[in-house]
């Protein structure tokens, strides 16, 4: 079955189907750059600060656990840099550390490990509670004398004591947590890697079957559109310069095709009217007047014609060619829309022969012909009376 489409039609699914690439294009795009940014966030600000949070407590707890050990065994003086470093840590950087890290937290997927990270958040309170016993009782130098209070505090720190088993057992604990979500936020990346791999060749292969369907689409608009007008604008002017051979070979279902048929039906009209004039026994020679109704290329085409030496030249020889003179000064001034309907073979050698008179007003050209202006679709349009003692006819052209 032969599909028939119209010109509306092959340029709605042509560019319609070029929209198509696009916005699926465009589609694919956003969906691959929302999956990225999602897990962009995701790596940004849960996995990646997560990491860094679990990896400074992990630091902290260590370094507190050799700072708490010096402040037993080896720093007796009060106000020595690690027993000031230690104080610091409990009284500054654990708090803001906590606070840093328990909104990143609350935006963990996982209950269960809320709830674990809040139980080292305790652990680690506890720990330093266990510290501020020890510090307390180790303030001075002469506490250290107290023998009682040195082998308690001694007891807490040393290998299996209190303070290092539940330093190590938080350690542990953080160890854990930091491993899940390192692995979550190199899983994370390496899908945003892959997501922008896919955005790459997304849009290299869309970008190929954009041109390839720019360069189908382009093939069959300029075959079925261009080409074809070309053809259409070729016989127009051969017509119009009056070879009435000229012919048109455009077969098509649609607008082109109905106006070819339309061209070649003018042809034969024309030929047809050669031919009348012919059958009453005149030439061209023995014409006297021809009238112009305007000069768009349907209407005047067989105005002149072509000699032997392919020169454009009146067709009636004898005759005087009938035009107003504001039709004349709108072929020489035309408006965008008229220019592609003007053709000068059609007029100029009328006009370079003296053979064109050119009217202001209406008149009465014969008894019972006249002539009478009119701005129809292009200005200072003829119309022909003709005046009988029954009737009236009127040859209007395109008015």
């Amino acid at each position: 079955m032969k599909l028939k489409f119209s010109i509306s039609q092959k340029l709605i699914y042509g560019f319609g189907l070029i929209l198509v690439v696009v916005l699926l294009n465009s589609i694919l795009t956003i969906v691959t750059l929302v999956r990225s940014t999602s897990l962009n966030n995701q790596v940004t600000g849960i996995y990646g600060p997560t990491v860094k949070g679990l990896g400074d407590m992990d630091m902290m707890i260590t370094q507190s656990k050799m700072l708490i050990r010096n402040w037993v065994f080896v720093d007796k003086q009060p106000g020595t840099p690690d027993k000031i470093r230690l104080a610091e840590l409990h009284g500054t950087d654990w708090p803001n550390l906590k606070l840093s890290v328990q909104p990143i937290a609350k935006e963990w997927e996982s209950p269960e490990d809320l709830a674990f990270i809040e139980n080292v958040f305790q652990q680690t309170d506890s720990l330093f509670e266990l510290h501020q016993h020890i510090m307390q009782n180790l303030s001075s130098f002469d506490s250290y004398e107290d023998v009682m209070v040195f082998f308690e505090a001694e007891d807490m720190v040393v290998e299996g004591g209190g303070i290092i088993s539940l330093s190590d057992q938080i350690v542990g604990d953080i160890a854990h947590l930091t491993q899940k979500y390192s692995q979550k936020n190199e899983r994370a990346l390496d899908q945003m890697g892959r997501a922008f791999t896919t955005l790459g060749w997304v849009v290299i292969v869309m970008g190929i079957i954009l041109v390839l369907a720019s360069i189908s689409i382009g093939w069959v608009l300029y075959n079925s559109i261009v080409q074809p007008l070309t053809k259409g604008v070729e016989f127009a002017k051969a017509i119009g310069g009056g070879d009435l051979t000229a012919q048109v070979d455009i077969n098509q279902d649609d607008e082109i095709g109905i106006l070819a048929n339309e061209l070649s039906n003018m042809a034969n009209n024309l030929k047809d009217i050669v031919h009348e004039i012919g059958s009453f026994g005149y030439s061209a020679n023995d014409i006297t007047d021809v009238i112009l109704t305007h000069l768009h290329f349907d209407h005047c085409g067989y105005s002149t014609r072509f000699d032997d030496n392919r020169k454009a030249v009146p067709t009636f020889p004898n005759a005087t060619y009938w035009l107003s003179q504001a039709q004349w000064d709108n072929y020489r001034n035309p408006s965008l829309y008229e220019k592609d309907s003007l053709f000068a073979e059609n007029i100029e050698p009328i006009a370079d022969a003296n053979q064109l008179q050119l009217i202001n007003e209406d008149i009465e050209l014969f008894e019972g012909l006249s002539l009478k202006l009119y701005d129809g679709h292009t200005p200072g349009q003829i119309a022909v009376f003709i005046d009988t003692i029954t009737e009236r006819i009127i040859y209007p052209g395109d008015v």
